[in-house]
């Protein structure tokens, strides 16, 4: 068996960094518990999927179940006495039933992480191997092969061992598509049987639920030449998954990319004092409150009350008014709790609770952009926007979005 890698200490893949440092409940300190009769399973998880140059987002490895009726399911399988533990035999079976070798994928990418998605070390225990490759590269580091040439059909109907009939790299999105009445999901134009729904379902959320909170913001856009003004807001960002963000939904982010992409205002953009003073801009004779550090305080604040008991929040509903609108409405008790404590920060431009919208551009894109903003798997945050605006052109950009919290997933 291949040497074993430790188990997760907080240190570890770049794309994780922030979750490992969180301390997440479901990262465990080094330690196994005692030999004896177990199970285990190894998902390996890449960044991307790009078929055919689409991005059909982060995926996992499973394998079709010869013995099982065809079922798919993750590598795995029960321990035997040469396992040390459920994590050994998860790695053991996977190189067996995968007919790859799983340490190949991790000099691929130094930086793979392992996490148990277990809540502690136990006899049967679920692992994931998060990369940072595409599932092409993976698999070709996998097989040490090249098969970006392969149909979807040839990978589904490879014979990988006497136990798998079949593989494919799954889009996480498709498995959480899953269709309960008919206990099928699909790969591609394929609708296929999925062995042990319930538990396999409930992983999936787990490592999606690692997924986003892992993704990085995007980098800085620089600002544009010239002499510069800095104004801040609150922002609520809401971020589609991968599989929907594309289409309609990335046309009604893209205009309003200048102000960070799809979001919410909860306060104005404010200007710095000191800065509008020195532009002599007339924005400061009308608005001479400054926001400074107050808006850092204002948003852990406010998520601190919003995340209470430790339940996630989310807007109680996302609409329309009208079928030629460019905006949605967002309501919720939320938004009047922002509104009242903006009010008491004395946090300059209040926008009124009754009033919360996201822009997006032209009416066209609307039906598409509202389904994807209210999908289970949206992200939204909170956090404050800096953007940079040029005193001779006068072009604005959103540079930053500082002290991010994630509220929904």
């Amino acid at each position: 068996m291949s040497r074993r890698p430790p188990r997760p200490d907080g240190t570890g893949n770049a794309r994780l960094s922030a979750v490992l440092a969180a301390g997440e409940r479901y990262l465990v300190p080094t330690g196994a518990p005692p030999f004896g009769k177990g199970s285990g399973f190894l998902y390996v998880v890449t960044s991307s999927n790009v078929v055919n140059g689409m991005n059909l987002g982060p995926s996992v490895l499973m394998i079709k179940e010869t013995k099982h009726n065809d079922s798919w399911n993750a590598p795995g399988g029960e321990t035997d006495k040469t396992d040390d533990d459920a994590r050994a035999a998860a790695l053991r079976e996977f190189n067996e039933e995968t007919a790859g070798k799983w340490h190949r994928v991790t000099r691929k990418d130094p930086t793979a992480n392992m996490v148990l998605l277990s809540p502690k070390p136990q006899a049967n225990e679920v692992w994931a191997l998060f990369v940072d490759l595409d599932a092409q590269v993976c698999e070709d580091a996998l097989y040490k092969d090249a098969r970006s040439g392969w149909t979807l059909n040839r990978r589904m109907h490879t014979y990988l061992s006497k136990e798998t009939g079949g593989y494919a790299f799954v889009p996480i999105a498709a498995l959480l598509a899953f269709d309960h009445a008919n206990k099928t999901f699909e790969i591609g134009p394929h609708a296929v049987q999925l062995r042990f729904a319930r538990k396999t379902l409930s992983d999936i959320r787990h490592i999606w639920n690692i997924v986003t909170k892992a993704i990085p913001p995007p980098p800085a856009v620089p600002p544009p030449p010239g002499r510069f003004i800095e104004l801040h807001a609150v922002h609520l960002r809401v971020m589609p998954p991968p599989h929907l963000f594309r289409g309609h939904v990335k046309s009604a982010a893209d205009s309003q990319g200048v102000w960070g992409g799809l979001h919410v205002t909860i306060t104005g953009f404010a200007i710095r004092k000191a800065l509008a003073h020195l532009a002599n801009t007339p924005a400061y004779k009308h608005n001479p409150e400054v926001h400074g550090d107050r808006l850092s305080d204002y948003v852990k604040r406010v998520a601190a009350t919003l995340l209470q008991n430790g339940n996630p929040w989310r807007p109680k509903s996302v609409t329309t008014k009208h079928p030629n609108a460019v905006r949605l409405s967002v309501a919720g008790g939320g938004m009047h709790l922002m509104e009242a404590e903006a009010k008491k920060a004395r946090l300059a431009k209040v926008k009124d609770a009754k009033n919360a919208h996201i822009s997006i551009g032209n009416s066209k894109w609307l039906q598409n952009t509202l389904n994807a903003v209210t999908d289970p798997m949206t992200r939204w945050q909170i956090g404050i926007a800096v953007a940079k605006i040029d005193t001779d052109t006068k072009q604005a950009q959103v540079v930053r979005f500082n002290g991010v919290v994630h509220l929904w997933p």
